[in-house]
């Protein structure tokens, strides 16, 4: 099992001027996590870094905003630690404001130029509709003193009628000057009496008829309107190249200014990101308080000591027991395991005093994956799927090049090659012709990981420093020794045993205890709720090592499946035609691979979460986060 680092608490005391220097250092060696020092609020009241962080913070939000607008190069790793003064930041923040300015102002410009582009693209495009009207349209925006004018869209099916009803009216006619698939642009001119003009408007009511409004840069005749229109587009087009070009010449000009500004930003955030945890008094003093490994605290020291100018104390000391929550978890594991510890940590983070189960995991998934789906056809197959995209899945090519690996053992224990089992010969035995054996072998199996579970979580308790815990709660060792009475007892009623008083008395006793320290760990509730407590909490106890047992035989279940899926698939195809025969074996083996495959790795990542995790990994850690040059 992996255990986390071996971590001390540090405490460096630094005069004021040599802070930020101090904070820079910590910040390169990467090994120091920043916590709030643990000191009467009466003491080290003043944050020396409050005020920096806040102009900090502004420029480089700032910058962010620059650096999507000004692509810029990033240079690498830091060669010299020099901080940067409060009076400098501010002038980079001045600077990098009017930047700000200056390029928001030029897009602002350049955004209104696209916004009267766009209108006017808009404008050309409606005049199309226009362009067979031979006359000044201004004339359609009002109402003509001695006319009846009317412009706008009827249905083109309706069109026809349309024009038949309004010549039944004397001194008006229609003219449709536009036509679409379905929409008839029509122009409606009329000198006749009221009447004729009452019924038109009946008649335009009747007909879906739709006014259309002629927009007021619409003055002239539609071929001057275009002249104009496109006069004003090649001026606004012209204006949008200068302002590009504007634009072009002060990323220019910035580029590298930029990218000294985001240099001397990197020296300066380790500073401003201590303002809430770096506290000083007005005699000059500053203290940072923390956690770091203890193998880095010797080469940490010497760090320091090359670059302050002025005398420092540093302190280490070991966590003490009511830090220990406190303290944050750092994991090394070899790059086998990484992306198992991602697994496990989607669950939790170990905490200080917990054994990271990383291992444990790794080593039973792989196996319990192997299990339930074991056959060297398509075992071969996620191997060498893994091993191919192993540069888009990266970690993962581990994970899934390992799990059919194991697949593809228990295929030759169990004589499957992609379903067949009369090409291979068993090395141990097909799962379908002894089901009660693979029971039984399931039950074993998930006895002895409920068992390591439990070892773990007394290891676990005892490590926190709560024995009490580790002995005599139904997590500890009077729950193990509960749990194999009652696997004794099982055993023995399923060799037609009867129940004999040592196996009472082994079943009674580690009950009575855990019921005992139950009802001394409620000793604050009254009594009624206190008896109700412990008789569930001992229920619960008992049903709890029941379910988990029980929950192992589905890998028995699955690997029986994997088996049935595949005598159902060749029974299927074996009704059929040659074609038909090998076109179902082809899929149902593609059916099985990827949906079971699913199905199983599911089903193994519940099993270790639900039935191991929960019984001895709290996952309630935090993770170790040093301050460092981003």
């Amino acid at each position: 099992m992996f255990k986390p680092l071996t971590m001390q608490r540090m405490s460096l005391k630094t005069m004021r001027d040599d802070a930020p220097l101090a904070m820079l250092v910590l910040a390169n060696a990467g090994v120091f996590a920043p916590e709030s020092a643990q000191l009467p609020d009466e003491i080290l009241t003043w944050r020396p870094s409050e005020t920096y962080n806040k102009v900090f913070s502004s420029a480089k939000s700032r910058l962010e905003k620059i650096a999507q607008r000004i692509s810029f190069p990033r240079r690498g790793q830091l060669v010299e630690l020099e901080p940067i003064s409060f009076v400098d930041l501010e002038k980079i923040n001045e600077s990098l404001g009017h930047c700000w300015t200056h390029l928001s102002k030029q897009e602002e410009q350049l955004h209104k130029l696209q916004e009267e582009y766009r209108r006017i693209e808009n404008l050309k495009n409606s005049l199309e509709i226009f362009k067979h009207l031979d006359f000044d349209l201004s004339l359609l925006q009002r109402q003509q003193k001695f006319l009846d004018l009317h412009i706008g869209t009827l249905p083109l099916a309706d069109s026809e009628r349309f024009k038949q009803a309004i010549a039944l009216e004397e001194n008006y006619f229609t003219n449709s000057f536009h036509k679409t698939l379905d929409t008839a642009y029509v122009l409606i001119v009329g000198a006749g009496a009221q009447t004729s003009a009452e019924n038109i408007q009946k008649l335009l009511k009747t007909s879906n008829f739709q006014s259309l409004t002629i927009p007021q840069e619409f003055a002239d005749k539609p071929e001057n309107i275009q002249h104009t229109l496109n006069k004003q587009l090649l001026q606004i087009k012209s204006q949008m190249q200068i302002c590009h070009a504007e634009l072009t010449d002060l990323q220019r000009v910035w580029r590298e200014e930029l990218s000294e500004i985001a240099c001397q930003l990197q020296r300066a955030e380790p500073y401003a990101s201590v303002a809430n945890v770096l506290r000083g008094g007005h005699s000059g003093l500053t203290l940072i308080e923390g956690w770091i490994p203890e193998r880095d605290s010797k080469q940490l020291q010497q760090a320091l000591q090359a670059k302050l100018q002025q005398p420092f104390v540093l302190s280490l000391r070991k966590p003490h027991r009511e830090e220990m929550e406190q303290v944050p978890t750092l994991l090394e594991h070899p790059k086998f395991f990484q992306v198992f510890a991602g697994l496990v940590r989607n669950f939790g983070i170990p905490s200080y005093t917990e054994i990271d189960p990383t291992i444990l995991f790794a080593i039973s998934f792989i196996l319990m994956f192997g299990m339930m789906f074991g056959d060297i056809g398509h075992g071969a197959v996620v191997a060498l799927v893994g091993f191919y995209f192993r540069a888009k899945l990266q970690d993962f090519s581990v994970l899934i090049m390992s799990i059919g690996i194991s697949s593809v053992f228990f295929g030759f224990l169990y004589g499957s090659l992609f379903g067949y089992e009369d090409i291979i010969h068993a090395v141990w035995i097909a799962p379908l012709t002894n089901p009660m054996l693979m029971l039984t072998v399931a039950l074993f199996w998930g006895v002895s990981f409920i068992l390591i579970a439990s070892a773990l979580k007394v290891y676990n308790l005892l490590k926190a420093g709560l024995v009490h815990e580790a002995w005599l709660d139904n997590q500890g060792v009077a729950g193990i020794m509960f749990y194999l009475s009652l696997l004794y007892m099982g055993g023995q009623m399923m060799k037609g045993n009867g129940l004999s008083t040592f196996s009472l008395l082994f079943m009674l006793l580690p009950f009575t205890v855990i019921l005992g320290f139950k009802w001394y760990e409620f000793r604050k509730l009254e009594l009624m709720e206190r008896s109700i407590v412990v008789l569930v909490e001992g229920f619960e106890t008992i049903m709890n090592f029941i379910s988990n047992t029980l929950s192992f035989m589905r890998v028995a279940a699955f690997s029986l499946n994997h088996a049935a899926l595949a005598l159902a698939v060749f029974t299927i195809a074996n009704l059929m035609d040659t074609f038909g025969h090998w076109t179902t074996v082809l899929l149902g083996n593609l059916f099985i691979l990827i949906v079971e495959g699913a199905i199983v790795a599911i089903q193994a990542l519940r099993l270790e979460y639900y039935e191991g995790f929960v019984r001895f990994f709290s996952g309630t850690g935090k993770a170790f986060t040093p301050l460092q040059i981003s």
